[in-house]
């Protein structure tokens, strides 16, 4: 099984540059607030194969750049890492847990609860949805 963990912003690049965005730099994938966010990895066998971002906004949490290699997609590890994610966020006031989602993998985030609470947008070419789920106390 996979091991989650804190880790820091420059360890999530190699992962979001080659699964979110391939044709692009490393810098391109950074975040302007990668500094003040909270980074977490999934580790298989000691490799790092999933990175996830989030970031407080208000009375909410949003998730950034969630990728996962692709040779470890499809066998659960990122609901894994969602629930985990999810599941740190109950001890806190916070209120919702959102991020722009692709509309490629909209099936996947509804089957862990969350409800798309937007029209289509573009960003560099690829289709979004905004998408949420409120926390629980």
């Amino acid at each position: 099984m996979i091991k989650i963990t804190p880790i820091d912003a420059e360890q999530t690049l190699r992962i979001r540059q080659q699964v979110l965005w391939p044709a692009y730099s490393q810098d391109f994938c950074r975040v302007a607030e990668d500094q003040s966010g909270q980074h977490f990895g999934a580790w298989l066998d000691g490799q790092l194969i999933m990175v996830a971002s989030l970031f407080i906004q208000q009375d909410s949490i949003r998730l950034r750049k969630f990728a996962c290699l692709p040779a470890f997609q499809g066998r659960g590890y990122g609901s894994a890492m969602l629930k985990h994610l999810l599941h740190l966020q109950q001890a806190t006031s916070l209120k919702c847990f959102w991020f722009d989602a692709r509309c490629s993998a909209i099936d996947f985030y509804q089957g862990l609860g969350f409800s798309v609470d937007s029209a289509v947008f573009e960003k560099h070419g690829v289709e979004y949805v905004k998408m949420s789920r409120q926390l629980q106390r």
